[in-house]
């Protein structure tokens, strides 16, 4: 009887030992609730409503710029590949656990490029002026208020710590925290390697593909999958300064 309790207690705890190794080796499962569907799911019909909402402005958008003797396409979605958005997810991830801080929310800012050939704070060359865009950047519980941040540490220690952007105001300009690179336009290659002038590391994503009145790809449209025409439209734009 003793060895059978012997037995059973060997047993339960090398089970137990088992049952803690594989939880902590899987860290990064997906919770089962996830392949539930989310309480944010919008009925199809409602997404095909907002489309059409936003469709109803652009008339009243083409005729301001028309006056102005612009030609204005509005964007109608911005794309990402499912791989980019997982990596972007584990990037901000690891770098506010190096910062201390947990995040809570992806905030997407509505944005556009400006009317100029460059950005004025980086140089950069802007491809398709005017065009609208988004931008997403992680948030975290700051005095008690969700704020978007980026990293800033020293170089050669993986302890970072979180800046707030909020407040900082025009000092953001002065800012790149683009993971060291600095964008060249000059080269045939998208970004220069090390620079040392900022440990900042940016949590902001933009750069998908920016796609202005679809083609045979109109999704929520009424054109049945025809094509429009490629003159009036233009082909579907890609942010990223080195595709055309």
């Amino acid at each position: 009887m003793k060895k059978m309790y012997s037995y059973l207690l060997k047993t339960t705890l090398a089970l137990f030992a088992t049952i803690t190794l594989v939880s902590c080796e899987c860290k990064d499962c997906v919770p089962v609730a996830h392949y539930n569907e989310p309480a944010n799911i919008i009925p199809i019909k409602q997404a095909k409503e907002m489309y059409e909402a936003y469709g109803e402005r652009v008339p009243f958008l083409q005729e301001r710029f028309a006056a102005q003797e612009v030609i204005y396409n509005p964007t109608r979605y911005v794309e990402y590949e499912l791989e980019d958005i997982k990596h972007y997810i584990n990037y901000i991830e690891n770098e506010s656990a190096k910062a201390g801080v947990d995040i809570e929310n992806l905030r997407i800012y509505f944005g556009a490029y400006p009317n100029l050939p460059d950005f004025l704070t980086s140089g950069e060359s802007i491809p398709f002026p005017r065009q609208e865009s988004i931008f997403i950047t992680p948030t975290a519980l700051n005095n008690g208020e969700q704020m978007a941040f980026f990293t800033r540490g020293v170089p050669g220690n993986e302890k970072r710590k979180a800046v707030f952007t909020k407040g900082l105001g025009e000092e953001l300009k002065n800012i790149d925290g683009f993971g060291k690179r600095k964008f060249e336009k000059a080269s045939f290659l998208p970004f220069t390697v090390a620079q040392d002038t900022t440990d900042d590391r940016s949590l902001t994503m933009n750069r998908g593909n920016v796609i202005p009145p679809p083609k045979k790809d109109d999704d929520f449209g009424d054109d049945n999958g025809e094509s429009v025409d490629d003159n009036k439209y233009g082909d579907d734009i890609e942010e990223n300064g080195t595709k055309g």
